[in-house]
């Protein structure tokens, strides 16, 4: 009866990774006695049959299962409801799920959900659905365009937007639903965050391509009214959840409505469908919102993280592109000061030892030199910008607790940097390209 209790309290909070984890216990149990009825009960039983049949298909889609296992869960759910003596208590949830699996096998055609929601800001694109492809599982980003009389948004504006973003799958449309796992309980919502993802990478691209926009962007506390649509291939209704609101909309000086302007548009519509962001990207474009909103210790703290990263995949790419990789590896692993040492050398030591630190980003650029990829006046400039954006000053005193702040000059002046040493290492990508 354990195996019951745990199964029912999955299927109640929609548990799926937690409910698949105790059913093939529960199922090979039943199996030993197939005639019998099941000790929960026929409806029970098929009840648990339907929530196996949900719970396989929210994993087919993050890649947990296979069609097979689909497959086989509709097959236990129409074996068992044609053995319950009354099977029209069922048909109202069977019939729209046997459907949405049917599609699934049968004809190829994936079930969806959509998830509609406002910002209290407007995206700086035009009304209009845009496909997004490069983002696991989500099919489109659908926005509508409002002008408030009265309120302010986040931005500056009268200017506000609804949201509707289109995911391929299964989910629970419970917007109080915080995910599959007994783990998720602490985290937010996750249909909401899902959404939150999308909207937030296309802040980050849009930063990217025009950084004089202004922009922040969107946590749980920013969305209003939530709504969560499932649909089966067809585009049929499966369930649809109760509207409900997270938070409220900030007020702040009114200004102008900004877009993206047509070519940085079409930049934009081929990122989402075709680019997966650098990390360095990612955390330039985040350091450049918080410098935006004047929190400018976050921003220099993430133009830092972006700085060493930048360098360090681009260094990785022009090794690796150039042949060199053996000389990268070599240089990033170090060598051991005892590989000098003439007893050492009597007597090497297996593995080789290697040095304890890794290089640091002036050692990285300097390397530069090495791969054919910089002359020495390219480098000492390189070394410049990175002394910009380091600033070794205001980083060693935040770090070690001495300050409090860092000038905008600081943060401006580090972005400054980081541009210089990306114009170099964009141009050197082109010519290894």
């Amino acid at each position: 009866m354990n195996l019951i209790y745990g199964l029912i309290s999955a299927s109640e909070l929609k548990l799926f990774n937690e409910f698949k984890l105790i059913f093939p216990e529960y199922i090979n149990t039943i199996n030993t006695n197939i005639q019998a009825e099941p000790p929960c009960g026929y409806r029970n039983h098929v009840c648990l049959m339907q929530h196996n049949l949900m719970a396989t298909l929210f994993q087919l889609y993050e890649n947990k299962c296979q069609l097979t296992d689909v497959r086989a869960a509709l097959q236990l759910l129409q074996q068992w409801t044609d053995r319950a003596p009354d099977k029209t208590i069922f048909d109202e949830v069977n019939l729209k799920l046997i459907r949405l699996a049917e599609l699934i096998l049968n004809d190829s055609k994936n079930p969806y959900f959509t998830i509609k929601f406002s910002l209290p800001f407007s995206l700086p694109l035009p009304n209009g659905t845009y496909e997004v492809r490069a983002i696991r599982n989500i099919e489109s980003i659908a926005i509508e365009h409002l002008i408030s009389q009265g309120d302010t948004s986040r931005i500056g504006d009268r200017h506000f937007c609804r949201v509707t973003v289109r995911m391929t799958g299964f989910t629970s449309t419970d917007n109080y639903w915080h995910g599959p796992d007994i783990d998720s309980v602490d985290q937010e919502p996750r249909n909401s965050r899902l959404a939150l993802h999308v909207v937030n990478q296309i802040i980050l691209r849009v930063k990217l391509l025009d950084e004089s926009m202004r922009m922040v962007l969107a946590s749980i506390q920013d969305i209003g009214t939530v709504t969560t649509v499932q649909h089966n291939g067809e585009g049929e209704i499966f369930h649809s959840a109760i509207a409900m609101t997270f938070g409220g909309h900030a007020l702040v000086n009114v200004l102008t409505k900004q877009e993206l302007n047509e070519e940085n548009l079409k930049k934009l519509e081929y990122s989402l469908n075709n680019l997966t962001p650098c990390l360095h990207d990612e955390l330039y474009s985040r350091a450049l919102i918080e410098r935006g909103n004047m929190n400018l210790i976050s921003a220099f703290y993430l133009l830092n993280s972006a700085n060493e990263a930048m360098i360090e995949h681009f260094i990785f790419s022009f090794a690796e592109t150039n042949g060199k990789i053996d000389l990268y590896n070599e240089f990033m692993e170090g060598a051991s000061e005892c590989q000098q040492c003439d007893l050492f050398k009597a007597q090497p030591v297996v593995p080789i030892p290697r040095r304890a630190m890794p290089p640091s980003p002036f050692s990285m650029l300097k390397f530069l030199k090495t791969l054919n990829l910089a002359s020495p006046n390219e480098v000492r400039d390189l070394l410049s910008a990175l002394s910009k954006v380091r600033s070794d000053k205001w980083r060693n005193d935040l770090i070690h607790g001495r300050t409090s702040h860092v000038p905008r000059k600081v943060v401006d002046d580090a972005i400054k940097g980081f541009q210089e040493l990306k114009k170099f290492f964009d141009s050197k990508a082109q010519i290894s390209e």
